[in-house]
């Protein structure tokens, strides 16, 4: 069932599915909407109230364009989408959340400013586990900010890059083609700067992200699709590493795991 939270001057648009005692928090990834978890009320919703809000510039959210977007907004809206979707508020209600691809990177961000919120981390495919250098200059400084509009009004120069990239086997096919369906169209390039301007804010530190599952006791499951050559396993080597509350699983998919061919491998990991 869709929802709206009105919210600073903004109305976000979230998705509820299932029944269950507990609350599991979704975020989607790039240029997907929350709706994209709706298969998973049935194989999770006896067990939790499934909440998966559009995030801004996606879906059916309308977002503020002044306000800066930053995990202190999602961790307001969390209980307020509580109070809407009907979750009756208990010492037994934990709040897990789940994030794919970008929501990773959310997920990621929002446990860093408030890790004593939530139960567990499910991360499918997900995006933050390592520093990228290339994001960080396109969203965190001026110059590199600039470079990146340009970029996406002007592409020729980068895909020439790519190009050599690819043909010396820096880059695989898979990321070529990625980049492709998200840079070709005009439209697409120009939402894209606006999206990750608009996200600059979450940077989740892994150091801090271990620190605090280890201190706080937090599990984290991560699941890698073998095939995916977006966001490679080799990601988790070192928030994994000398971390009890880790466990890594790798299922038969490729990037596009969030399907519901895959739900009954997701929801066995889910529950281990």
């Amino acid at each position: 069932m869709l929802h709206f939270l009105k919210y600073k001057n903004s109305s976000i648009a979230f998705h509820v599915f299932g029944q269950g005692s507990n609350t599991l928090f979704c975020m989607h990834g790039y240029g997907d909407n929350g709706n994209s978890f709706s298969f998973l009320e049935k194989f999770l919703g006896n067990d939790y109230h499934i909440i998966a809000p559009d995030l801004p510039m996606h879906g059916d959210t309308q977002w503020n364009g002044n306000k800066i977007f930053e995990p202190s907004d999602i961790l307001d809206w969390i209980p307020r989408m509580q109070e809407i979707a009907g979750v009756q508020l208990t010492e037994k209600n934990k709040i897990h959340l789940l994030g794919y691809s970008m929501g990773g990177r959310l997920a990621l961000s929002i446990f860093n400013k408030a890790p004593n919120n939530f139960e567990k981390i499910f991360l499918l495919c997900p995006d933050g586990l390592h520093e990228n250098f290339w994001h960080y200059v396109s969203t965190q400084t001026w110059a590199g900010n600039m470079l990146f509009k340009k970029t996406m009004h002007r592409p020729g120069w980068f895909f020439h890059l790519m190009d050599v990239a690819h043909s010396i086997k820096l880059l695989n096919k898979s990321v070529v083609k990625f980049a492709h369906h998200y840079l070709d169209d005009p439209k697409a390039r120009a939402l894209l700067y606006k999206r990750w301007t608009l996200f600059r804010k979450f940077l989740p530190s892994t150091s801090r992200v271990k620190k605090n599952i280890i201190q706080h006791k937090t599990p984290l499951t991560l699941v890698f699709g073998n095939y995916d050559r977006i966001i490679l396993s080799k990601r988790s080597d070192t928030i994994k590493k000398s971390n009890p509350y880790v466990k890594v699983f790798i299922l038969d998919a490729g990037h596009q795991i969030l399907r519901e061919k895959y739900g009954p491998e997701i929801a066995r990991v889910f529950y281990q």
